[in-house]
């Protein structure tokens, strides 16, 4: 299986996010999207693209099918510095897929006066999935989920991460970091409706930097080889006659896919700016940094406030 970095229809695994990114006035500010993909299938290498270090645009997008087994497995990682990111992974049979896209901000205060700074970010509705309608065989499984991250200079200010395991023991749902929805797994599918989040990224003073990174990977892998095929041995088959296809014949009986999906940004596929922040994506505001007085400060204004009591006091006494 790919490693999961922290660094997508039958029916859908998907999340849909996008992170904005809006300029202010005074801050300088530098955008890199790294953006790769990775698909695997049985008795092949696994094939990544790379699209790395771009400033406007990043694009990493893989298919990979086996017409022979009919294993295939498809990942991407899109974004564009208007803020727009998109990431997914998924396929049928066997295969593994990993979609990953990362926005990096380079922030400056250049104000001239500390700044408090806050991003605001909306996640929007989504949902993800791993289905199989035939009987598990041991050890066989179909998965699919993703992990996303927020990062200010590579402390974790946000973590949100969930993945669908359905194999003969039955359907598990394993959530980390900042839950989505309350809700569990039903048929090897979870959702979520809108989630909005705030991080406070702190105070900066003039000239001081940060770098914020915006990470989000995609994933989708299962072991169960291609179309799998039920077949039965009788006599006769209640939709045939014997005369027809004579005795003994295997007779198919029913043939079960399996299929996982994880998509994460690009809301209802359009490909288009975000709004921001209470629409889609996310946006870095900031405030003057309230002023504390230091306790030297402190200590002088008390003098001073002291001199002047006893002045009066003694202006009095002389009078």
């Amino acid at each position: 299986m790919i490693a999961r970095s922290n660094l997508f229809k039958k029916q859908h695994i998907a999340i849909a996010v996008s992170a904005g990114l809006f300029v202010l006035a005074g801050n300088a500010q530098a955008l890199t999207l790294n953006a790769d993909a990775a698909v695997t299938l049985p008795g092949s290498a696994t094939v990544t693209v790379e699209d790395l270090n771009q400033s406007t645009a990043a694009n990493a997008y893989l298919y990979e099918s086996d017409a022979a087994t009919g294993n295939n497995g498809r990942a991407a990682g899109k974004g564009r510095d208007d803020g727009w990111m998109y990431s997914f992974a998924g396929g049928s049979g066997a295969f593994d897929a990993q979609g990953h896209i990362q926005q990096v901000i380079d922030f400056t205060n250049t104000t001239g006066v500390a700044q408090q700074y806050t991003y605001d970010f909306t996640i929007n509705f989504g949902y993800i999935e791993a289905t199989y309608d035939g009987i598990f065989g041991a050890g066989e499984f179909v998965e699919a989920g993703n992990n996303i991250s927020i990062t200010l200079d590579g402390i974790d200010k946000f973590t949100s991460g969930a993945t669908i395991t359905n194999n003969g023991s039955g359907i598990s749902l394993v959530k980390s970091g900042t839950a989505l929805s309350t809700a569990g797994a039903s048929g090897g599918f979870y959702s979520w409706d809108t989630y909005i989040g705030s991080i406070d990224l702190g105070v900066f003073d003039a000239g001081e930097s940060f770098q914020l990174e915006y990470d989000i990977t995609t994933f989708a892998s299962s072991n169960i080889s291609g179309q799998v095929c039920d077949f039965r041995d009788e006599e006769i088959d209640f939709r045939f006659t014997e005369a027809e296809f004579g005795d003994g014949l295997e007779v198919l009986e029913s043939c079960v896919t399996n299929y996982a999906y994880s998509h994460f940004g690009d809301p209802n596929f359009i490909a288009g700016i975000p709004q921001s922040p209470a629409g889609l994506g996310g946006v870095i505001t900031a405030q003057p940094a309230a002023t504390v007085p230091v306790p030297g400060t402190l200590l002088l204004l008390g003098g001073g406030v002291f001199g002047l009591l006893l002045a009066r006091r003694q202006q009095r006494n002389s009078n």
